[in-house]
Formats: C-alpha cells, sequence, structure tokens
C-alpha cells in the first residue's frame, strides 16, 4: 500500500478502500496497529511557516512529481494516523551518504538493484 500505482482511468478511492479493508482485516484478527507507510517531512507541512520552512515547501511541491512527498503525506492525512517520528543514526559524517542512501532504497524512494551475496 505504500507505493499505490494507479492505472490511469481508474476509478478514484481504490487505495482507500485497500486500506480500510486492511484495517477491517486487521482488526477481526486482533492486530491493534497497522502501520500504512512512511511519509517523510511532516513537520514541514504542519509546522508554523518560517521563510525558510516556505522556501523548502516549495522545493517539495516542485519535486512532488517525481517524489511524492507532499502527496502522500495528504493521503495518509485523511486516515488520522498517529504519525510516529523515525530517526537515521550513523557513526560519522562521511556515513551519511550511504546510510542515507540504504535508507531511502529500503522505503522504496530509491530504486537500488539487489543482488544476493555469495557466501565465503
Amino acid at each position: 500500500l505504500d507505493v499505490m500505482p494507479r492505472r490511469r482511468g481508474a476509478p478514484n478511492g481504490v487505495n482507500e478502500r485497500l486500506i480500510v479493508e486492511a484495517v477491517e482485516w486487521a482488526r477481526t484478527h486482533g492486530i491493534d496497529e497497522v502501520s500504512l507507510n512512511f511519509a517523510a517531512f511532516r513537520e514541514l507541512f504542519e509546522s508554523a511557516p518560517t521563510v525558510a520552512r516556505r522556501l523548502v515547501r516549495r522545493v517539495v511541491h516542485l519535486l512532488d512529481p517525481f517524489i511524492n512527498v507532499e502527496s502522500l503525506y495528504r493521503f495518509n492525512a485523511k486516515f488520522h494516523p498517529r504519525w510516529v517520528p523515525r530517526y537515521l543514526v550513523y557513526r560519522a559524517a562521511g556515513d551519511f551518504a550511504p546510510v542515507g542512501l540504504a535508507a531511502a532504497s529500503a522505503e522504496g524512494f530509491v530504486p537500488l538493484e539487489r543482488r544476493p551475496v555469495a557466501a565465503s
């Protein structure tokens, strides 16, 4: 449900219906919590607008057709979720790029080819 591809001409509400069905199924099977997906930068859209935030919002808005951050946030907000922050932890500044790339890939933002590692 986190990618939500949609065919052109498909009726609206299909993804919403899938989420409602998943939540209902979980509820009947004793599952108390369902994770929708990862929507980054929620604070950016909900915090008081400063000059810096307005600039970053504008950049995110312009990039949204490619990264879907703003539209994913708006989609999730319809369900009134409990937002849980995620943190990226790394040892040194030089580790940020590879750790960030791995995290972005794990969340589906960066499609990396995954090859099995041969046992030595």
